[in-house]
C-alpha cells in the first residue's frame, strides 16, 4: 500500500526527487546486519527515509510487516514493491505521517536525521512509533572523519552533489560525542554504538598491490584499530537505542 500525504512543492522536496538515483545507491553493510540482528522474527518494521526499499527488501523476510517513509515520489513508488505500507512524505513534516504509536519492533533512521532542521524532535517523533521493548537503529555520516577534517582544513568545506559526508541535503552534521548526545536529548536509552570504517586500500591504492594475505592482516588490523576511534577513522557512525523505560 502507497500512501501519500501532501508535500509542499518545496525546494527540499524537489531536491529529493531529483537526487532519487544518488540516495538508492546508498547504504552500508553494518546497517543492514544490525538491522537483520534487532529484527525479531515477525516483527514490524518501520525504515524512515527508505529510498526505493533496498533495507526493506532484505528484511521483508523476516518481517511480519514493513513500512517505510520516504519523501521522493518515485523512491516511495519503488519501495512499495518491499514493504506492506509506504508513507511518502518526511520525517519532520507538519502534520507527522500516520503510522500508528508504539507499534513497530523497530524503527531505522539511517543517514536521515542530517537531512532535518531539528534533529532531536524528529528523533523523538520517530522513538514515539517505536514499540515498548523495541529498538531504534540510527546512523548518521561522521564530519569527524579523518578524510573530512584534512579537507576542512585545506578550506574546502564545499558541499557535493554526489552524496557523502558533505551532501549537499545535509543539514547538520555529527560526531561521535555528537550522536550520543542526540540520543540522550530525544530521551532514549543508548544500548550500543558502532562505526563503518572503511578499508584501508579505499585511502591507500597501492595496498591492493601487495599479497592477499598480507592486505588482509593489514585490513584486519586496520578494521579493530579503527573501531576503537571511531570518532577519527569511522566514516559512518551508527548507534542502537531504545525508549525511556523500554530495557536494553
Amino acid at each position: 500500500m502507497l500512501t501519500c500525504v501532501s508535500v509542499p512543492e518545496s525546494r527540499l522536496a524537489q531536491h529529493y526527487e531529483e537526487r532519487y538515483e544518488t540516495y538508492r545507491s546508498f547504504g552500508t553493510g553494518l546497517v543492514e546486519t544490525l538491522a537483520e540482528e534487532l529484527l525479531p522474527a515477525g516483527g514490524s518494521v518501520l525504515d524512515v527515509g527508505c529510498a526505493s526499499g533496498g533495507l526493506l527488501a532484505r528484511l521483508q523476510p523476516k518481517a511480519g510487516y514493513a513500512a517505510g517513509l520516504e519523501l521522493s515520489a518515485t523512491a516511495a513508488e519503488a519501495a512499495r514493491a518491499h514493504a506492506d505500507e509506504v508513507v511518502c512524505g518526511a520525517l519532520d513534516a507538519d502534520p507527522a505521517p500516520r503510522f500508528a504509536y508504539a507499534s513497530f519492533d523497530l524503527v531505522i533512521c539511517a543517514d536521515v536525521l542530517e537531512h532535518t532542521v531539528d534533529p532531536v524532535a524528529s528523533l523523538q517523533r520517530a522513538a514515539g512509533w517505536c514499540a515498548p521493548g523495541g529498538k531504534l537503529l540510527i546512523s548518521v555520516p561522521n564530519i569527524g572523519y579523518f578524510a573530512a577534517r584534512a579537507r576542512v582544513l585545506r578550506g574546502r568545506f564545499g558541499y557535493d552533489d554526489q552524496g557523502g559526508i558533505f551532501d549537499s541535503g545535509h543539514l547538520r552534521f555529527f560526531t561521535q560525542s555528537l550522536l550520543v548526545s542526540l540520543v540522550a536529548d530525544a530521551g532514549l536509552q543508548l544500548v550500543s554504538t558502532h562505526a563503518v570504517v572503511p578499508a584501508l586500500r579505499n585511502s591507500f591504492p597501492l595496498l591492493s598491490r601487495t599479497p592477499d594475505r598480507v592486505s588482509r592482516a593489514v585490513e584486519r588490523r586496520w578494521q579493530s584499530f579503527g573501531r576503537r576511534r571511531p570518532q577519527l577513522l569511522g566514516y559512518q557512525l551508527v548507534a542502537v537505542a531504545s525508549p525511556a523505560g523500554g530495557g536494553g
